[in-house]
């Protein structure tokens, strides 16, 4: 089985100048074939964006925790189709895979747009135009200040370079397939009374184009042979695969997925499945990598959900990523202990973590 490369991501991406149109739902082709790079930053995308479904919002006006409505909205019922934590899902993945996520309140509702163009106005307000989900449009244009567009630094032009990043693994992972798969001759005897059939030739390319080549190039089947023909393997070619050459893969896609995780600073061994214990790696994948996220995401909603009035007073909405990690109040009980006792945390505020 060859290696191909589907260009995936580059073909999502883009790239260049003017507006940009984003197409979330992508049809990839059903060929039996492996792409790393879809394979890698795929698994750290979705990782990152069930992460994110544990995020929670508070409002705070003037010191105090306020706007019940508000925050029921952004933890609770953003939409009709969706709950908080499918609707931060899916902005984190639109993030995460494409450099952007756009959210539009309609009707005092967030939507999440899948498509649309931007009319970009570097010394006055940028307009969204053809703004859809799902197929479907908003008839009117929206300013800048009417909608949560969420941008990584770098945006969607920093993606392909991301991308480009695994084109090294592509060639490597074709290489790794030619030694997988070695080479293997066979003989086909012909009995001389089977060369004297007047149907010989008819029955000869008959057979090697309808069943000896589906045969061979098939992962299982069953070859059906006439009478005085005889398949055969030369000998020596016995097809084995040494252990070095079985490892390719496994090692290419493990490397893959390092790579992946570098670029969004996860630490390797969440995303390779093993157990990580040293609580300084969940801090830093919390610093590193969950943080950024929630600090975009929540400076975009104080400026475009809040009037400047209220956040010249202090207020903002902040983005709490206290639940990504399990909490177990039992054994962090001497932690608790120390955190009330200094009058960091309430007993009604901890048994709201816990």
């Amino acid at each position: 089985m060859a290696i191909s490369r589907t260009g995936f991501f580059r073909s999502l991406f883009g790239g260049g100048s003017g507006p940009r149109k984003i197409k979330v739902h992508v049809t990839t082709d059903s060929s039996e074939s492996v792409d790393l790079e879809h394979i890698a930053l795929g698994l750290a995308v979705s990782f990152v964006s069930f992460c994110a479904s544990s995020f929670r919002f508070d409002v705070v006006l003037k010191g105090v925790r306020a706007a019940k409505a508000e925050r029921y909205i952004l933890n609770t019922n953003p939409n009709t189709n969706q709950s908080g934590p499918d609707f931060w899902a899916e902005i984190a993945y639109n993030l995460l895979t494409y450099g952007e996520a756009l959210a539009v309140d309609v009707g005092g509702h967030l939507y999440i747009a899948d498509a649309w163009t931007v009319e970009e106005n570097p010394f006055g307000v940028n307009a969204y135009h053809s703004i859809s989900r799902h197929g479907v449009s908003l008839d009117i244009a929206k300013p800048e200040s009417e909608v949560l567009h969420f941008v990584l630094p770098g945006g969607p032009d920093s993606m392909p370079i991301m991308s480009s990043l695994f084109d090294d693994y592509g060639r490597l992972a074709g290489m790794a397939s030619d030694r997988y798969i070695p080479d293997q001759r066979y003989t086909l005897k012909i009995s001389s009374i089977a060369q004297g059939d007047p149907d010989f030739e008819q029955n000869y390319k008959t057979m090697v184009e309808d069943s000896i080549v589906p045969f061979l190039t098939a992962k299982k089947g069953v070859l059906p042979l006439f009478d005085g023909f005889d398949l055969a393997a030369l000998d020596g070619q016995t097809g084995a695969r040494t252990t070095s050459e079985a490892t390719d893969f496994q090692n290419l896609v493990t490397e893959a997925i390092k790579k992946a995780a570098a670029l969004y600073h996860i630490p390797p061994g969440l995303l390779l499945g093993e157990a990580v214990t040293n609580d300084g790696l969940l801090d830093d994948f919390l610093s590193f990598c969950i943080q950024p996220i929630a600090n975009i995401i929540q400076t975009e909603l104080t400026r475009k959900r809040l009037s400047p009035s209220d956040v010249m007073a202090g207020g903002r909405i902040i983005c709490d990523i206290s639940q990504v990690i399990h909490f177990d109040v039992l054994r962090k009980s001497a932690q608790v202990e120390k955190l009330i006792g200094s009058g960091y945390y309430t007993i009604d505020k901890m048994r709201e973590r816990a």
